[in-house]
């Protein structure tokens, strides 16, 4: 979808195609296009793509895999994991632009359900309410050049990972919130020897 403010609200099966083709998202480099529509992921990972800077694209609907499979973020622009339903299975790879965690989340409405890496150039945000954008027995991952952001929020997981100093002169675990933020682990973690925090 290529304008601001377009919508799609039917369902949307992912069950071929290479990892080239198999992509979901928008072209609009300024506001938001939404997906509202439940979005199945069958039989391989998917990548959900904001293609421009500046513009953000919203799955509102639940997405949800029956086996184990991964969504990537990626493009310069805003993936935003929104709406009330649980997203089922899913784990994310953030590669590029930002993935926005913004799920009215409870104890059984999850955006991520399985553990999220952040790569270089990537950042993972939290948004949205109830502290449980990332399920507590997940862990999340960062590498070198990638950046997780709790943005003001609280939140539980498993571990947390970081492995570098982050993006730019951000560290690679921030709050860019001017509301504290408190991240509980329940289990040991591992905090690089080249660690940054902001």
């Amino acid at each position: 979808l290529g304008e601001s403010g377009a919508s799609i609200s039917s369902s949307i099966v992912v069950n071929n195609g290479t990892s080239n083709t198999r992509v979901i998202g928008g072209l609009n480099s300024s506001g938001t296009t939404t997906f509202s529509g439940a979005v199945n992921i069958d039989a391989a990972d998917v990548n959900l793509e904001a293609n421009q800077s500046g513009g953000t694209v919203d799955f509102s609907g639940a997405v949800s895999t029956s086996s184990g499979k991964y969504i990537s973020a990626t493009g310069p622009g805003v993936v935003k994991l929104s709406g009330s339903g649980n997203n089922g299975g899913i784990g994310a790879n953030v590669n590029s632009g930002t993935l926005q965690l913004a799920k009215t989340s409870s104890s059984s409405v999850s955006a991520l359900n399985a553990s999220p890496i952040v790569n270089n150039g990537g950042k993972l945000q939290l948004a949205g309410t109830g502290g449980n954008q990332i399920a507590d027995s997940a862990s999340v991952t960062v590498n070198s050049g990638g950046t997780f952001d709790l943005n003001g929020r609280n939140e539980t997981i498993s571990a947390i990972t970081l492995n570098g100093t982050g993006s730019g002169s951000s560290g690679s675990l921030i709050n860019s919130s001017g509301t504290a933020s408190t991240l509980t682990l329940s289990a040991n973690s591992s905090l690089g020897s080249a660690l940054r925090l902001s």
